[in-house]
């Protein structure tokens, strides 16, 4: 079971741990944490550690996925086929008039009279998890190409949640949180509570060192606050930008356009500051959400 605890035989509550391993199979991460937390207080040693650990990243978790439009593995889409035999898929709604209003798993909507549609019929849903399978499994053999791995897998495990496979996101999840790049994760999803989050992550994985919230990363004391408010205002924005999510496309602009405005005063900074491995850090994490803000306009 995904979310278990190593040790289980010091553990001297078997239900409350098994049933905070399904909350977490089932997403619910809110669920879940306070189970993990319960745990966590009845126990010590290597077992209350394990619990700690996936309180925390339960938390993560629940803040990262809280906006994703989930849907049920039974909640087949819509096939539209168009009079010029164009076929559309994506959920339907009719109005009074026949109009079929379509709105695909990227967030787009589009119209079409009734003289426009050929016929409208539900994807069967074993055809549609089908489908669903073989694009997630084209996602995982690009893994760390081009992104760090941990974001590729978070984003595996987003598509899972918001096409019908839900039962394969919290191992794709967990796999993000042992992969490079999850503080990246962590800082551009977990809103508000991005800093805090980090910090405790931070705190779990790398014990006796002081953990560096979002901001110190951008500079050297204020020397850069132009460059951590345009992050912050990129980061606004981006987390709207996933697929699903309303006006996602515009959304994704706006943060690109954001992150290149960061960028370029961060570039600015590196060349008078060309030793300042803080500056480099942000750096390359700006180029690689830019670089994804590109690939999934493209997408």
């Amino acid at each position: 079971m995904i979310g278990q605890i190593p040790q289980v035989g010091q553990i001297p509550h078997q239900v409350p741990l098994l049933a905070a391993g399904a909350l977490f199979e089932d997403l619910d991460f809110a669920g879940a944490r306070a189970a993990y937390a319960e745990i966590a207080r009845v126990t010590d040693g290597e077992a209350r550690r394990g619990a700690r650990h996936l309180e925390i990243l339960s938390e993560i978790f629940d803040r990262a996925t809280r906006n994703v439009p989930r849907r049920l593995p039974a909640d087949a889409p819509q096939e539209v086929t168009l009079t010029n035999d164009r076929v559309l898929i994506g959920q339907v709604t009719t109005d009074v008039l026949g109009n079929v209003t379509l709105k695909t798993d990227q967030g787009i909507s589009a119209t079409f009279s009734p003289g426009q549609v050929e016929s409208v019929r539900r994807v069967e849903t074993a055809t549609w998890r089908a489908k669903n399978e073989v694009e997630l499994r084209r996602r995982l053999e690009k893994v760390g190409d081009e992104l760090p791995a941990a974001l590729d897998y978070f984003q595996a495990a987003y598509f899972c949640i918001r096409t019908g496979l839900g039962d394969r996101a919290a191992d794709l999840l967990m796999k993000s949180s042992q992969a490079d790049g999850f503080p990246m994760v962590i800082e551009t999803l977990g809103g508000d509570d991005a800093g805090r989050l980090l910090a405790r992550w931070e705190g779990l994985t790398r014990p006796g060192v002081e953990p560096a919230g979002p901001a110190s990363a951008v500079s050297r004391g204020d020397s850069l606050p132009e460059a951590e408010r345009l992050y912050q205002r990129a980061l606004v924005h981006y987390r709207k930008s996933w697929p699903g999510m309303a006006h996602a496309a515009d959304e994704l602009k706006k943060a690109r356009a954001l992150f290149e405005d960061a960028r370029d005063v961060v570039e600015r900074a590196k060349m008078a500051n060309p030793d300042d491995r803080k500056l480099e850090a942000r750096l390359q994490d700006l180029q690689t959400l830019i670089y994804d803000c590109i690939k999934r306009a493209i997408l």
